[in-house]
């Protein structure tokens, strides 16, 4: 069974399994990346996140601040639907270090905002389908210490989303309520070892959050 990924900073190629023992490879031309500057420093690829027919790639060193690639797959072709862009400027190279993504949102984490506090970018999807464009709400650290490494992993299901915390030794849960995300649960462990937060999955009954 033929399986492929490959992702480096100008070229990104996906193998799609289509049926048992066969893959369809796929490849980001050059037309769909006008504006990568061709020294290498833009980093797609780093995270990727898939969710039905859609891809969103991150680039944390795109334009300095960093930005998210939201691709669809139509026949056996990857289009560019959005290039997602934080409306802060920040030079840490770090927004997009994790990612989720919905029928209808797209979550783009960064850690090292404000002082390492961390942040989470959310784009929700316009009425008339996905275009380039910045955050239309973020999800602070609860507290806004810095140092807490917030939004370091995610992950989410339905309306409801999973990230760490792991400097802080913690984890919440938010679900989208009225339009906005809410914190619903904070998550911790007894005892002060390790660093709670640094990877996270959710499922339909778990909220599984593993301890380094």
């Amino acid at each position: 069974m033929k399986k492929k990924l490959l992702a480096f900073a100008h070229s990104l190629f996906l193998g799609f399994l289509a049926a048992p023992g066969y893959s369809q490879e796929l490849s980001l031309p050059t037309h769909l990346r006008p504006d990568l500057d061709g020294h290498g420093g833009e980093a797609l690829g780093t995270k990727m996140t898939r969710h039905q027919d859609y891809l969103l790639v991150s680039a944390p060193g795109y334009k300095q601040s960093g930005a998210a690639m939201l691709f669809k797959k139509e026949n056996d072709t990857l289009l560019l639907q959005a290039v997602l862009t934080p409306s802060t400027t920040t030079t840490q190279n770090s927004f997009g270090y994790s990612l989720a993504l919905t029928d209808s949102f797209a979550f783009v984490g960064d850690y090292a905002y404000n002082n390492y506090a961390g942040r989470i970018y959310v784009y929700k999807m316009p009425p008339k389908g996905w275009a380039d464009m910045t955050e239309t709400s973020v999800i602070e650290v609860p507290g806004g210490q810095p140092n807490s490494y917030f939004a370091n992993d995610l992950s989410v299901r339905g309306h409801t989303l999973l990230t760490g915390a792991h400097l802080r030794k913690k984890a919440y849960i938010f679900e989208l309520q009225d339009n906005d995300w809410q914190k619903v649960a904070e998550l911790s462990s007894e005892g002060g070892a390790g660093f709670l937060g640094s990877k996270v999955l959710l499922s339909d009954s778990f909220a599984l959050v593993m301890n380094l």
